[in-house]
């Protein structure tokens, strides 16, 4: 029996654009920004390679106003969350949504 795909990620970087809020429901709110990430690895000749990243992060329900009060633009913020792919004017985009958010200071 093949074991269940589980998508969760964690990811750390640091807020790259101001945080927004909006309502999606009565009921539902979402808070959207994103951060910063440097991916390294080396070649197979020794060689480091670094490359940064910039992932969209939404944070949606509950979570999504305390979010939004936190996180500040230059903050350094964990996020465990799962990775969604959407369509936005023909192109692929990469989310991620948030199950925890955790903000701290250097």
């Amino acid at each position: 029996m093949t074991p269940p795909y589980i998508n969760r990620v964690w990811q750390q970087g640091r807020v790259t654009s101001t945080p927004t809020i909006k309502s999606i429901s009565s009921r539902t709110k979402v808070t959207a920004f994103q951060i910063s990430t440097v991916e390294t690895w080396k070649t197979g000749d020794g060689t480091v390679k670094e490359r940064k990243n910039r992932v969209q992060v939404e944070v949606v329900g509950r979570d999504a106003e305390k979010t939004y009060e936190e996180v500040k633009l230059g903050s350094w913020v964990t996020l465990e969350g799962y990775i969604r792919s959407e369509q936005f004017k023909g192109q692929d985009l990469m989310k991620l949504r948030t199950l925890s958010v955790h903000v701290w200071s250097e």
